[in-house]
């Protein structure tokens, strides 16, 4: 077995438990999928998803009370191709409220995603709202939690699809695509994700419990911003406290692919066995190379001690297997 020491110690990405807390990382890492391993039909199991990082929306906002993770909680995960943004939602909610008369549109069971395309203005504190409507580089995409809602008409090419009842009668998940084009900034520049420059982001979570429940009609989960920090409002007025977008370089692979070689991982060593011999690389989810080295025969050991906790992938010619380490 040929054994390569990692000599790079890096950051490890984090996954946040159902709590009320802060998410140890503000930034949304993304990667790119091939065109055509998402569709946007409100089923989050093709294969561009397989790999994507899930972010649990864990913050209370301000003020509010969510009893438990069947009251309230979800996840989200994001992807890029060089068209557009891919947006997948996943919420549990106990009692699904949208469409009933107790309350306005915008307080009814939802999932809102927000967006601060201003690149180099990412805490000016404005938001969708504040910046009167979609023109000066923030969005925000809030349809209520009902099948037939349709996607945006102000970003031409956008497709959404709701679901309702996945799994269980408590889910639904919404699915989005918006092109590029249709999310510009102030100055109508178009984003490029191969600049892997962050921009601004954040998922809101609204629960309606209707009439009958005793609680407000208005109450949510946010994955950043929750209006606790002083002097700062909902992400509709303010993205200051957003969280953060980020495109890396490295291309999801495909469940079509084969994994023609096996892993196995503990805290010290990644062990792979049947590997073809030639070129064996180790990524991290922004797309970089840790590691590349050459191997001669079947088998290959490498030394992972010095990683800390996080999502990796490693690729030995065409096939590629994710991997965590512990």
């Amino acid at each position: 077995m040929k054994k390569i020491l990692l000599q790079c110690l890096l950051a490890g990405i984090g996954y946040s438990l159902y709590a009320v807390g802060t998410p140890a990382d503000t930034t949304a890492h993304i990667y790119r999928v091939a065109q055509g391993d998402i569709t946007v039909d409100g089923n989050l199991n093709d294969p561009g998803w397989a790999n994507a990082i899930q972010y649990d929306v864990v913050k209370v906002f301000k003020g509010d009370v969510i009893t438990d993770p069947s009251d309230l909680s979800g996840w989200f995960k994001a992807a890029w191709t060089n068209a557009g943004l891919y947006v997948a939602i996943s919420v549990t909610d106990n009692i699904h409220y949208s469409m009933g008369d107790f309350g306005e549109a915008w307080e009814k069971d939802k999932a809102e995603i927000y967006l601060n395309m201003n690149t180099d203005a990412l805490h000016l504190g404005k938001g969708a709202g504040a910046a009167s409507g979609h023109g000066e580089g923030y969005f925000q995409i809030a349809p209520v939690a009902d099948p037939g809602q349709g996607a945006p008409d102000w970003a031409p090419g956008s497709q959404l699809q709701i679901l309702l009842n996945v799994d269980d009668s408590a889910k639904y998940t919404e699915e989005v695509f918006l092109p590029w084009t249709g999310i510009p900034d102030t100055d109508s520049a178009v984003y490029n994700p191969a600049s892997g420059i962050k921009f601004g982001f954040d998922v809101t979570l609204v629960d309606n419990d209707g009439p009958d429940s005793g609680k407000p009609a208005r109450r949510r989960l946010c994955w950043m911003n929750n209006a606790e920090a002083p002097s700062v409002d909902e992400n509709w007025n303010n993205m200051a406290y957003a969280g953060f977008m980020q495109p890396g370089i490295y291309t999801a692979i495909s469940q079509t692919q084969s994994h023609a070689f096996t892993i196995s991982v503990d805290h010290q060593t990644l062990r792979l066995t049947d590997v073809a011999p030639g070129t064996i690389a180790v990524f991290d989810m922004m797309g970089r190379c840790i590691v590349k080295i050459n191997s001669h025969g079947s088998e290959a050991e490498i030394d992972i001690s010095a990683l800390q906790s996080g999502v990796y992938i490693v690729r030995s010619e065409n096939n590629a297997v994710k991997f965590f380490k512990r």
